[in-house]
């Protein structure tokens, strides 16, 4: 599980999901473009909602380690997609 933080927004995802979302971001970054994405998060119950960040060159995100849960999944489709895209960026 990872805390990811977007600007001053804290959220519960999986590993699967963080890591998609940073190489997503990264690639934005090069690309100087934005987009809008709907992360799978864990509220603070223990159940999936989603939030939705528009990522981009001005913001500010950035993950930390959180303890392994059982909530982890592993968020294919989201991970997928965010691929997808990413590699979308590296094709123009």
């Amino acid at each position: 599980m990872q805390y990811v933080f977007h600007d001053t927004q804290m959220m519960l995802t999986s590993d699967a999901a963080a890591r998609a979302l940073l190489a997503y971001f990264a690639s934005l970054e090069l690309a100087w473009c934005a987009d809008e994405v709907e992360l799978p998060a864990v509220d603070e119950d223990g159940a999936l909602m989603w939030e939705r960040l528009f990522v981009g060159p001005a913001t500010r995100l950035r993950s930390m380690r959180a303890d392994d849960d059982l909530l982890e999944s592993p968020d294919a489709s989201f991970v997928a997609d965010l691929s997808r895209r990413t590699r979308a960026l590296h094709t123009r």
